[in-house]
């Protein structure tokens, strides 16, 4: 009987003895637990900062299919530009950096 003695009288309390095991168990060993939870969550957050990234990113490429479509001259700009186009007769020189600076200010 001197160990029953021993153990505290909180814990003869079945119900507060098993609400305790099975919030310990819901919160470390199940399924849906603490960290399972955390890491959905970063995974969510991260997936609609993507989300919202395309969403913008479609709507300026949405603006500019509406301007190339526009404007016969634009598409050739377009192309020109972004893939380096050129015509038969041309030739193209690209200045990268510090010597497109350096022209842009002597002219």
């Amino acid at each position: 009987m001197n160990i029953l003695n021993k153990i505290p009288k909180i814990l003869y309390n079945r119900y507060l003895v098993a609400s305790t095991l099975f919030l310990v168990y819901t919160l470390i060993f199940d399924v849906n637990n603490i960290s399972s939870q955390v890491k959905m969550s970063r995974q969510l957050k991260k997936m609609r900062m993507e989300r919202d990234y395309y969403i913008t990113e479609i709507e300026r490429d949405s603006v500019a299919l509406v301007d190339l479509a526009s404007q016969s001259g634009n598409l050739e700009r377009y192309a020109r530009e972004e893939y380096l186009m050129k015509r038969d007769n041309e030739d193209i020189f690209i200045l990268i950096g510090d010597e497109f600076e350096q022209l842009k200010k002597e002219n």
